[in-house]
């Protein structure tokens, strides 16, 4: 149903390549989303016709696709790294397993949180990403500070452990 000159718009001056337009349905970004997820895959034009998909959606569907694949890679990459760091740091797996399963709590919590707010608004992918790396970011981080402030009242008090605790606690 298109003019001569709408027709012209959509294929390259050779005519070797054309341009088509679909408008996904969906009352809300996520609806559409879920659509271009299902037809995606059967856009391929075939017989060696070469396709490309382009767009705002397609755009974000690969980041989102994207940055739940490297989520998952680098944490099965820098866990393992962190708890061997956190083993020579500590000088001890039970005292190098405390804040990473305090990270992971953190985790868990923010995550439950992220799922109320996504009911009523939309949350970026990347959101969990800035979730992990902020939950064991600080475990980590305080865990050392609190190490480090313990090791500082110990050399204080070396004859006394209860004051080192009672005096890192009550200043950390």
């Amino acid at each position: 149903g298109l003019t001569p000159e709408e027709r012209s718009k959509l294929t390259s001056p050779d005519r070797h390549a054309t341009y088509a337009v679909l408008t996904l349905k969906g009352a809300d970004e996520t609806a559409r989303m879920k659509v271009y997820e299902e037809i995606q895959s059967r856009m391929d034009a075939g017989d060696g016709i070469s396709t490309y998909l382009g767009g705002g959606l397609s755009s974000l569907y690969e980041l989102q696709r994207e940055a739940s694949a490297n989520l998952a890679m680098a944490n099965a990459i820098s866990l393992p790294i962190l708890l061997i760091l956190l083993v020579l740091f500590y000088r001890g797996v039970v005292a190098a397993t405390i804040p990473v399963g305090l990270g992971v709590f953190v985790i868990l919590g923010s995550l439950v949180v992220l799922r109320l707010l996504a009911t009523g608004t939309e949350i970026s992918i990347f959101a969990l990403e800035i979730v992990v790396l902020i939950g064991l970011g600080l475990a980590v981080d305080y865990g050392l500070f609190m190490v480090g402030r313990f090791r500082e009242e110990l050399d204080r008090h070396p004859e006394n452990v209860a004051a080192a605790v009672a005096a890192t606690t009550s200043a950390a």
